[in-house]
Formats: structure tokens, C-alpha cells, sequence
């Protein structure tokens, strides 16, 4: 890394919640590396699909999968300190995940934003829903621009978690096996998601 200008590389592992990843400074910017799915703790990240208030107003309209809120706020000092050291050093912050990294990494910019820190950009490549419509209007809304999701057009991960509007077959199957799988109820019962996005490479979300 130092070769490619990286003067400053801290990782980090937050037990509790499997998320790992790593803060760069370059010579020109910092960057921070979210993790994907890897390990079996993330899988019960992934599937703790319960839509929750983003905010701590629970009439809050906005709503975001439980298992992604929990994952980020696990990560988030070390989120601020790279952040507020970006902004000392006036360098620009990129952050990128991939798959779960992507969920991640999109909810760190937004405790960026809310502490009154910037970004330039957040990359995601292949990340699953975030949460409702209403939340993800939202971070449309706040990053502009900023945010950029990349999809595979064969990768059914951004497809995730399912819909009742797009995915009634796969409903019926995840009920139909519940009783072996006891996870796909909790996941046949969450149809409040947004839209599947199609495959993309700019900033925001497409639906079918």
C-alpha cells in the first residue's frame, strides 16, 4: 500500500457485530473499506431484516434493517475520527463497501452527514436494500450525487431482502419452509422494503 502513496492504515474488527474493514490516508485522500459478508456472525447480520426507526422518534416514517443499524453503530468512533481527520488534513473521504460493506458503508456517510462532516463519495458494489422507500428517499436526497451503486445484473444480492410487490412467489416459498427454516418467516414477513433496483452504475436508485 505504501507504494501506491498510502501513508496510514488502521483496520478494524468489531467483534459483536463481525464488521471489519480499514481506514486509509493516502496523499491525497482517505478512504474507508467496509467488509462483506465473510463470516457465520454475518449471516445473522444479513438476516436480521426487521425494518426499525432510523432516528430515535419511532413514529419516524424512515426505516432501516436492523441488522445494518447495529453494524454501523458498532463502527461508528472510528468513522468520525477518520472523518474529522479528513477534514483537518482538507483532504477528500471516499467510502466503498461491498455486498454487507455496501450497507455499511452507506449508513456511516449518513452519521457523517449528521455530525456536521462531509464525504466526497460513498461506493457500493453489489449491496443488498438499505430499508423503506422513505429512507432511502432520504439518503437520495442528502447524498446527491455522492452515492454510487454499482450492480451486477446477475447478482441477486441488491434484490435483497424480498418484496411483497416484486417477490410473491419467493414469499410463499419462505413461508411454505418456514417451519424447517425459522429465519424465512422473519423474512417472508418484511414486504415493506423498497423496490428491487436494476442493475446501474450511477449514483441513487433505479426500480423495475
Amino acid at each position: 500500500l505504501r507504494s501506491w502513496g498510502v501513508t496510514n492504515v488502521q483496520s478494524f474488527s468489531q467483534t459483536s457485530t463481525s464488521t471489519n474493514g480499514f481506514a486509509a490516508e493516502h496523499h491525497d485522500f482517505f478512504l474507508i473499506a467496509f467488509r462483506g459478508t465473510q463470516e457465520p456472525i454475518d449471516i445473522i447480520t444479513d438476516f436480521s431484516v426487521n425494518l426499525k426507526p432510523m432516528s430515535s422518534d419511532p413514529t419516524s416514517p424512515r426505516r432501516v434493517h436492523l441488522g445494518f443499524k447495529t453494524a454501523a453503530e458498532s463502527v461508528e468512533n472510528i468513522v468520525l475520527q477518520t472523518a474529522q481527520s479528513a477534514q483537518l488534513g482538507r483532504k477528500p473521504l471516499f467510502l466503498v463497501g461491498h455486498s454487507l460493506g455496501g450497507a455499511i458503508a452507506l449508513l456511516s456517510a449518513r452519521t457523517i452527514q449528521e455530525h456536521g462532516l462531509s464525504f466526497n463519495s460513498v461506493w457500493t458494489f453489489g449491496a443488498p436494500k438499505l430499508g423503506n422507500e422513505a429512507m432511502t428517499q432520504t439518503l437520495r436526497n442528502n447524498f446527491g450525487t455522492k452515492w454510487k451503486r454499482i450492480n451486477h445484473p446477475n447478482d441477486p444480492i441488491p434484490a435483497l431482502p424480498l418484496t411483497q410487490r416484486d417477490e410473491k412467489n419467493a414469499r410463499q416459498w419462505a413461508e411454505s419452509f418456514a417451519s424447517v427454516f425459522p429465519f424465512l418467516q422473519t423474512l417472508s414477513e418484511n414486504a415493506d422494503y423498497e423496490d428491487s433496483p436494476i442493475a446501474q452504475t450511477d449514483s441513487g436508485f433505479a426500480s423495475k
